[in-house]
């Protein structure tokens, strides 16, 4: 799904929904962190670090996050990808970053490390305006 963004002057308040098994891509939070609530159904969280002995991302946490709970994710933490592990029920989270960022990188294949890409971060609405 879709979902919507909100900017607020000095934070961005991303809602993206997730359809049944889909997933962002591996990303880092090029901010001061991003902090996540599960507004409904479930999410997985998957940690990657570079290993040092080749160009390979390796998860090195997972986690499963239900309806309410809060995670907290900075680049000292790891790069990460989020997912909706149903095969049928929708989730949608709500994040919060501070300062807003215009770009992220993004890795689409963990094999990769030294060669991510970029990714333009899109807001939907500002200050309650749609754009």
């Amino acid at each position: 799904g879709r979902g919507s963004s909100t900017g607020v002057g000095e934070c961005t308040f991303p809602r993206p929904c997730w359809n049944p098994d889909r997933s962002s891509p591996i990303h880092d939070h090029p901010c001061n962190g991003c902090w996540m609530r599960v507004c409904e159904g479930t999410v997985a969280e998957s940690r990657f670090v570079a290993d040092g002995g080749t160009d390979a991302l390796v998860r090195s946490y997972y986690g499963l996050y239900g309806e309410g709970d809060m995670a907290y994710i900075e680049d000292s933490m790891g790069y990460h990808k989020m997912e909706n592990p149903s095969r049928d029920v929708p989730a949608v989270t709500m994040h919060l970053y501070s300062p807003p960022f215009q770009n992220c990188k993004v890795w689409l294949d963990p094999e990769r490390a030294s060669q991510p890409s970029v990714s333009t971060v899109c807001l939907y609405s500002e200050y309650g305006v749609v754009i």
